[in-house]
């Protein structure tokens, strides 16, 4: 089973799955300025529906992986641009806010329904430095999801 989610990714895994779910890489080139893309698909075998403790489990492969509803969300690495603009609201939301709060750029927060990675989260620093893996959502006073052009759709739903 593989469908776009409704977090900047695809879904794969979800509760109605095979055990082999097909996890696809995106991989984006220019050329003579039109952008192309090629999607290398790899195989991973899995019992649903996925938790936080298998996603961490995980190797690390430069994906972004999320857990929505017992489903595995994976997303490719972010373009530069993107990266770019995160880095930036971070310096700047961070310079102007108090001591109390910590300005994070792609963390996990936990969330009723799995474990999203939003690309700027804005929590109560006693959270942050306390934390071992992610964020409480009740932690969690703001996210930011930075919409590129390329993936519009995907990040507004």
């Amino acid at each position: 089973m593989c469908s776009t989610s409704a977090y900047g990714g695809s879904a794969y895994g979800g509760p109605a799955s095979a055990a082999r779910a097909t996890l696809r890489r995106t991989v984006r080139r220019s050329s003579r300025g039109r952008e192309a893309v090629r999607t290398v698909r790899t195989q991973v075998a899995h019992a649903d529906p996925w938790t936080t403790e298998a996603l961490y489990a995980l190797p690390e492969d430069g994906m972004r992986h999320e857990l929505l509803d017992g489903t595995l969300l994976v997303s490719p690495p972010p373009s530069v641009p993107h990266q770019l603009a995160a880095r930036r609201l971070v310096a700047a939301l961070g310079a102007a806010a108090p001591p109390d709060i910590e300005v994070l750029e792609a963390v996990g927060v936990a969330v009723p329904a799995g474990l999203l990675v939003p690309d700027v989260v804005v929590a109560r620093a006693a959270a942050v430095h306390g934390a071992q893996r992610n964020l409480a959502a009740t932690d969690v006073l703001a996210v930011v999801e930075i919409v590129s052009p390329s993936s519009r759709t995907q990040d507004r739903r």
